[in-house]
């Protein structure tokens, strides 16, 4: 991650990790600060939350959570009157938003209001100069905590973030407010991007930036949607696949969580409701899980919540609640954690199904867009048997495709009959679309270094 005119310089003062579009970008950024805590041990690690929400949904418990603790220095998140804090950091920026309550319940009243109003569908969230009339409800420890980002933050500072905060106007206008620094881009998830037709080009502000790319076939992305030339897109791989990362995130959700250790399928969940997964899909998929896992091979089913999943009543519909603790289990593990005693891996579209491949698991996707109106389309991708391909993954043979419970079945089948083989195929897969890991924190690393501008 070098860009055009981009020579290597003395290492920034400040690393700025922007927490955004959600936690998941810990998993993209930690494995290279962990690796910059040691290499560039005089900078300062900050991380800089856009959304409250983000930072409310912290859990102590996860591990991820956790070896953030280990290496941020410290987190900066919004107050509920616009204001910015300082916390040490991100369960300590949790307690100091959660004694906002009293702040916190007036702008909910306010926001119900204009709501009713119909201020709020015209004119969007509650301006500032009306949050900054909830200052004198801070309470004593909120006021002791307010800081100037900017000022904090400093010139001699890199920006690490996902580019794609542009498609979200809140986080997009937090990281404006840091001003012209030089910035590293890594996507919060692991997928093989695809130009969506939308447009979110980089402000001119902005524009030293070097972005990368977890595989080559994402150059077309980043090209359409962000306007960006190749001389800042770099192929780099995908850090937290590095062997000594994985390692140490096992060792470290090892402390915190004991996942079921045999005959386990490791079920990826992801909130319903989207175009490509309606709920009804979903408790359907959980089912055909449960028939197929359960009851017809006698293994267990181990079920890991989406970050941003919320109780909606799916999982009860799909999985039989008299079983839960018995044929199914919900964990709290890392992923990386519970693919060491799982015999597969199955999941409604994620990116964690790759992880899963890199970690010799077989990974399942179980997803049916068929007669759903944003995805069968005449146009759309389709397999051998004409059905439509709703995920690049599937499309570039990076997991195995199952839209049905017969597919499941199948798949299941191989599992039990030849897993190495599965292993084998998805494997090649990866090689063919993401470089060695091995090098990726490295690569990213070099970017951190870079100093002036990254145009030529």
């Amino acid at each position: 991650m070098t860009g055009a005119a981009s020579p290597a310089g003395p290492a920034p003062r400040t690393l700025v990790l922007v927490l955004a579009p959600s936690l998941g970008i810990l998993d993209s950024w930690l494995p290279v600060l962990a690796d910059a805590r040691v290499t560039m041990p005089d900078t300062r690690i900050v991380a800089v939350v856009p959304e409250r929400r983000t930072v409310l949904a912290v859990d102590p418990s996860d591990t991820m959570v956790r070896l953030a603790e280990e290496v941020v220095d410290e987190v900066i998140v919004p107050a509920v009157d616009g204001a910015m804090l300082r916390a040490p950091g991100l369960v300590a920026a949790r307690e100091l938003l959660e004694r906002e309550r009293l702040a916190t319940a007036v702008a909910r009243l306010v926001d119900a209001a204009r709501w009713r109003l119909g201020r709020a569908r015209r004119h969007g969230p509650m301006p500032s100069w009306q949050r900054a009339l909830l200052r004198p409800l801070r309470p004593r420890a909120v006021r002791r905590a307010v800081v100037d980002l900017a000022a904090h933050i400093g010139t001699d500072a890199h920006v690490c973030y996902d580019v794609h905060v542009h498609r979200h106007p809140a986080s997009a206008a937090l990281v404006a407010s840091l001003g012209p620094l030089p910035r590293s881009s890594l996507h919060h998830g692991i997928d093989v991007l695809r130009d969506d037709g939308r447009r979110f080009p980089i402000p001119d502000i902005e524009r030293d930036v070097a972005v990368g790319l977890f595989s080559e076939l994402e150059r077309d992305a980043y090209r359409g949607v962000h306007g960006l030339t190749d001389p800042v897109l770099d192929v780099v791989g995908i850090p937290r696949h590095d062997p000594a990362w994985m390692r140490r995130v096992i060792a470290t959700s090892a402390q915190l969580h004991r996942p079921p250790s045999e005959d386990v399928v490791f079920v990826l969940s992801r909130p319903a409701g989207t175009s490509y997964l309606p709920a009804d899909r979903k408790v359907a998929s959980l089912a055909a899980l449960h028939r197929v896992v359960c009851e017809q091979y006698g293994m267990t089913l181990v079920v890991k919540l989406h970050p941003k999943e919320r109780d909606d009543g799916t999982i009860a519909a799909g999985l039989p609640p008299s079983m839960e603790g018995r044929s199914w289990h919900r964990v709290r593990a890392h992923p990386f954690h519970v693919a060491e005693h799982a015999l597969a891996a199955v999941a409604f579209h994620s990116g964690v199904l790759i992880d899963m491949v890199a970690l010799g698991v077989p990974a399942i996707e179980l997803i049916d867009v068929r007669g759903l109106p944003e995805h069968d389309r005449p146009d759309a991708p389709r397999d051998a048997r004409g059905r439509p391909i709703h995920s690049a993954l599937r499309a570039h043979g990076l997991v195995l495709p199952a839209d049905d419970e017969e597919d499941l079945a199948r798949w299941m089948a191989e599992v039990r009959r030849d897993r190495a083989a599965l292993v084998d195929r998805l494997r090649t897969a990866y090689r063919a679309a993401f470089p060695d890991p091995d090098g990726a924190i490295a690569a990213v690393r070099a970017g951190l270094l870079r100093r002036g501008p990254a145009r030529a």
